[in-house]
């Protein structure tokens, strides 16, 4: 069993939280302009939570680890293992923001996502914060 770094504690990989894999990822989008409302997702209880920042106009235009260009207006985060097209809702302080993964990061030590800069400040992200994530299953998928 691998164990999340940066998390408070020691907890189970993500593919082996509760004893359940992560399901099949969505379809990598090229652009993600909108956040999806949460109806058209299942929830899965497939939580953990840890160290989050968010990343922007020094990546804005580049191509990602999954080839989608990045593009800090999007929803999008970047997470070291989770299948590029995993869907996230994350929360701090009681805001919430549902973002696709499409890129690998955050490579500092004690850090388990980055968030596009406006999937952030829809959440009132800025600099280093704890959150909470769930991962999502796009209904009908």
């Amino acid at each position: 069993m691998r164990d999340i770094k940066g998390g408070r504690g020691t907890q189970k990989s993500i593919t082996e939280t509760t004893d359940r894999t992560i399901p099949a990822p969505g379809q990598l989008l090229d652009r993600v302009p909108n956040m999806p409302p949460l109806s058209d997702f299942e929830r899965t209880g497939i939580s953990f939570s840890g160290y989050t920042t968010s990343y922007g106009a020094e990546f804005h235009g580049k191509p990602t680890a999954s080839g989608v260009i990045f593009n800090m207006y999007d929803y999008t985060s970047a997470h070291r293992t989770l299948p590029f097209g995993t869907w996230l809702l994350v929360t701090l302080n009681g805001r919430q923001v549902i973002v696709q993964v499409n890129d690998r990061g955050p490579f500092v030590p004690g850090r388990v996502l980055d968030l596009s800069q406006r999937a952030a400040e829809a959440i009132g992200l800025s600099g280093v914060r704890w959150t909470e994530f769930e991962v999502l299953v796009p209904r009908g998928g």
